[in-house]
Order: C-alpha cells, then structure tokens, then sequence
C-alpha cells in the first residue's frame, strides 16, 4: 500500500492524510488534504514544521531562560491540526464504521501532535510563574510571551501580590510592601545563564569565543558538533539558529 517519494522514504496514505516515516521514529508527521498541490511537496512543508515544531518544544525544555514566542510554527501546526480534526469529523460522520482502524491511526497522530503543542505550553507556563518577577522587571523578557502568555502573567502577577499581602507584606514596614513588578524593589532573580547544557551544532560556526571576555578561549564549531556548555556562551548562537540543545 505504500508508494516512494522522492527522496525514497515510504510514505502510507489514508484518505486525506498521509503519514511520513522517519527513520528511527516511525510515521509522525500529517499532511493536509490539498488536492490542487503536489502531494510529495505539501507533505514536505508540514513536515518541515513539524520538525520545527519538535526543536522548538526541546530547546524550550531543556533553555534555563523563557525564549520568544515561535508564532509562526506555533500557529501553522495548530491550524493543520483543527483542519485535519475537522476533516476526520466529517468522514467519521460519514461512514458506518467509525472506530476504523484509519480513522483511529488518524486521530492517534493528530493526538501525538496535539501533545507535543501542549507540551510547549506548559513549559513556557511553568517559567512564566517560576519568574514572573522578573518577567515584570525586565521589558524585555516580557516582550518574548505572546499576548495570551502577557496577559496571563498579569494575572498571575496580580494573584501573587495579592496573596503576598494578605499572608505577611502588610505586616512590614512599607517601604518593602511593594513587590518588584514596576521595578521599585530589588525581589526579582533572573534565569541561572550559566547553567550548563547540552547542545548540537547545526551550522558551522568556525572559531567562537566561548568567554565573555577577550581572549577567553575559542572553540572551532563544526557541523554535528555536541558540547556541554555554559547557556550564557551559546546563547547567541541558540537565538541565531546555529545550535539546538539537545
């Protein structure tokens, strides 16, 4: 039932969905049923953002810092997966045996996905309230969240100063009443930047300075590298695309 595509990966189509294996992984990514586009080119695209979509949640994971907000990836997979919902609604509504082996193979690999998305969030969520301090002291850092994730750590915000004043900070004097959210106190801790990390070099960088000083050392970056690392000297590199952490 499989057919092979260009680059010789065997490819299994259901319907208005096709699943790609990858090797090692076996089938995870969904293509959309697009009848006016090529079949092998559309299912590059969504695999590409699927692939995107996976790096993105581990280096969200594994990055001691909450990093921006990826909407493009984050809203293209969430569209695919409402379209492709909808449509296995509509076929399952159509056919008399709706707990078919395709239908349920279908489901199984949007719930896959669905996780991975949830996963994403709940990473960034748990930083948001891990350091909403100093998400509020550093304009910045509050610039990376999307509105829904702005909007939360105001309430959030709002929820522990709160709390913080009704179990002890209207108890002292009241020039420390005041939490660190417009910056008037000094009660925020950043991310530890020198935690150390694992990552993967996707593209060579050559000679870079791991230091933050002059003639700190220098490390030659090549393609497929992995290092153990301080955060703080490949941040750059994570911001730019040139390193994963892994």
């Amino acid at each position: 039932m499989g057919s092979t595509n260009n680059d010789d990966q065997p490819r299994f189509s259901f319907g208005s969905m096709a699943l790609t294996e990858e090797p090692g992984r076996g089938p995870l990514a969904i293509d959309s049923h697009l009848s006016h586009l090529d079949p092998d080119q559309l299912g590059g695209q969504l695999n590409e953002t699927l692939d995107k979509l996976r790096t993105v949640a581990v280096n969200e994971y594994f990055c001691p810092e909450i990093l921006p907000f990826e909407t493009e990836t984050i809203q293209a997979m969430s569209s695919e997966v409402k379209q492709q919902t909808e449509l296995v609604e509509e076929e399952e509504d159509e056919s008399v045996d709706a707990l078919s082996f395709e239908s349920q193979l279908k489901r199984m690999e949007i719930d896959r996905i669905n996780y991975l998305l949830r996963h994403y969030y709940r990473m960034r969520i748990k930083k948001i309230e891990g350091s909403v301090l100093f998400i509020f002291k550093d304009l910045n850092t509050f610039e990376l969240l999307s509105k829904h994730e702005q909007n939360f750590a105001t309430g959030y915000m709002d929820l522990v100063e709160e709390h913080f004043k009704k179990s002890f900070l209207s108890m002292l004097p009241k020039k420390v009443q005041v939490l660190d959210k417009d910056g008037n106190v000094d009660h925020a801790t950043g991310p530890n930047l020198h935690k150390f990390v694992f990552c993967k070099v996707k593209n060579s960088v050559g000679s870079y300075a791991v230091g933050e000083e002059a003639g700190d050392e220098t490390l030659d970056l090549n393609q497929g590298d992995i290092l153990c690392i301080r955060y703080k000297s490949i941040q750059q590199l994570l911001m730019k695309g040139d390193v994963d952490l892994i």
